[in-house]
């Protein structure tokens, strides 16, 4: 596991870093249910990864969606929609750009109480909590979407994951998007060990 303070050091700078303090620090102080997730989680629990510059996705229950798109368009912010349900109906996604030094920020939405079991590890970074999503229910998303890049993601998050969390993943995929799900995810892994 990586430090957060580095890998955000990294992607973003300085006056990016700023608007991502004021970001989370209104997400923590309005107890909204959100997490870092994509490739800063990724980063953070697989080392050896790194994330794109300039770019951080945040899960949201949608109870809050309309509360973090008024913060933004209140400092500034340029808010413009992605649109469309991802596959397997997980989320549907935002893409939020900010003001500064082009940071973007994509807000991914999901059904309030989608989250459950220790969904999010709390790290200091700046002086500000910040939520980054589990390994578990980063899988998910990766798989949900489908893409080659978050495939691999995918094996490298089952790697650092214990039995007892691999055990959890299996469920989640099962229950999230039927039977097949797992099998898919472990044709991944046998492929990848071929090459």
């Amino acid at each position: 596991m990586r430090k957060l303070d580095e890998i955000l050091n990294e992607a973003f700078s300085r006056e990016q870093r700023k608007d991502l303090i004021e970001l989370f620090s209104l997400l923590y102080a309005d107890d909204v249910a959100y997490a870092v997730a994509g490739g800063v989680a990724v980063a953070y629990w697989v080392i050896g990864r790194t994330a794109t510059k300039g770019d951080i996705d945040i899960v949201i229950e949608e109870g809050h969606f309309e509360d973090i798109v008024k913060f933004l368009y209140d400092r500034d912010w340029s808010v413009t929609s992605g649109g469309g349900v991802i596959t397997g109906g997980l989320i549907e996604r935002f893409f939020i750009s900010g003001k500064r030094g082009g940071i973007k920020v994509d807000v991914l939405i999901v059904k309030d109480g989608l989250f459950f079991d220790n969904w999010r590890e709390w790290v200091k970074w700046e002086g500000v909590n910040v939520a980054v999503l589990r390994p578990m229910w980063l899988v998910q998303f990766k798989y949900d979407s489908g893409r080659d890049k978050d495939n691999e993601d995918l094996i490298q998050l089952l790697r650092v994951m214990n039995d007892e969390e691999i055990k959890k993943t299996e469920y989640m995929a099962l229950e999230f998007f039927g039977k097949d799900a797992w099998k898919e995810i472990e044709l991944l892994i046998k492929e990848k060990e071929l090459q």
